[in-house]
C-alpha cells in the first residue's frame, strides 16, 4: 500500500511542489524501513537509504533528517 503511495505521489510530481513531494516520499521510505527493520533488515535498510537520500538532498528536510537521525539511534 505505501509503496503504492509512493508510485501514485512520483506519477503527480509535477503537479506538487518539490518540498512536498520530497517529505512525503522520504517520509514514506523512513516509514517502510521501520516497518520492515524487525523482520527485513535488510530490505529496511534499502529503504532507508533512499529515504535518507532525499533528506540529503534537501536543506529544508529539518524535521524528517531529526526524524531519520532517531530511527538510525534507536536501531543501534
Amino acid at each position: 500500500m505505501i509503496l503504492q503511495g509512493i508510485a501514485v505521489i512520483q506519477t503527480n510530481s509535477s503537479k506538487i511542489d518539490p518540498f512536498l513531494f520530497n517529505v512525503w516520499v522520504s517520509g514514506a521510505y523512513l516509514r517502510l524501513a521501520k516497518l520492515l527493520k524487525p523482520d527485513n533488515a535488510e530490505e529496511s535498510r534499502s529503504f532507508l537509504v533512499q529515504a535518507k537520500q532525499i533528506i540529503d538532498s534537501n536543506e529544508r528536510l529539518v524535521i524528517r533528517r531529526q526524524q531519520l537521525e532517531a530511527f538510525i539511534k534507536e536501531s543501534q
